[in-house]
């Protein structure tokens, strides 16, 4: 999975989120190059393991698992 350390409130919610250019931006780092188009467009503000829907096209889905974790 992706994994994104984040400052957490006392009820484990995120300051801030986990956006869908972030997570691209950290599959980059991974040396996988996706759109953002492809995501959902919410973003993720609560710790857990996530399954992100990836929409690639000619109608190929797949999935990317994202990890939000307190800082």
């Amino acid at each position: 999975p992706i994994v994104f350390k984040v400052k957490m409130g006392e009820k484990g919610k995120a300051f801030g989120s986990v956006s869908p250019a972030k997570i691209v931006d950290e599959l980059k780092k991974h040396g996988i190059v996706i759109e953002k188009a492809w995501l959902p467009a919410e973003s993720f503000k609560t710790m857990g393991e996530h399954k992100v829907a990836v929409s690639f096209p000619h109608g190929i889905r797949g999935e990317v698992h994202v990890t939000i974790e307190k800082e």
